[in-house]
This record gives structure tokens, C-alpha cells and sequence, in this order.
């Protein structure tokens, strides 16, 4: 699986980095489990590119303001 992944990534970047930071928002936005996965997985090869803690933070907000735009 990883090396599958790392072979799309390689291919088409940006369609890897816009599904996982779409992944992760959704996943915080509805408030499932697994948001800490998503965390750690994006310090592995290779979403590292994509800044690491930086996208996981920008994913995460995002995520967390549409949780709160919806509770309202």
C-alpha cells in the first residue's frame, strides 16, 4: 500500500495532498475517530512533502471551523 501510494503521489501530487487535506477536514468536520491517525500519517513518506505539521494543522482547522459552522 505504500508504495503504492508513493507511486500516485509521484504522479500526481496535488491529487494526493487535496484528498488527504479533504479526508482529514471531513474527518474532524464530523467529528469521527481517527484524526489522530491522519496526524501521524502525515509525518510518513510521502505526505511529508507536504510540510507535515503545517498541512495537518491547516487540514485540521479547516475541519474544526465546518464542526462548528454546522453545530450552529
Amino acid at each position: 500500500m505504500q508504495g503504492e501510494l508513493a507511486t500516485r503521489y509521484a504522479s500526481r501530487p496535488a491529487l494526493v495532498i487535496g484528498v488527504y487535506f479533504a479526508v482529514y477536514a471531513a474527518v474532524t468536520a464530523l467529528s469521527l475517530p481517527g484524526a489522530a491517525i491522519l496526524t501521524l500519517a502525515v509525518g510518513r513518506r510521502p505526505l511529508r512533502a507536504v510540510d507535515g505539521p503545517a498541512g495537518g494543522v491547516v487540514a485540521s482547522s479547516i475541519g474544526a471551523t465546518l464542526a462548528l459552522l454546522a453545530a450552529r
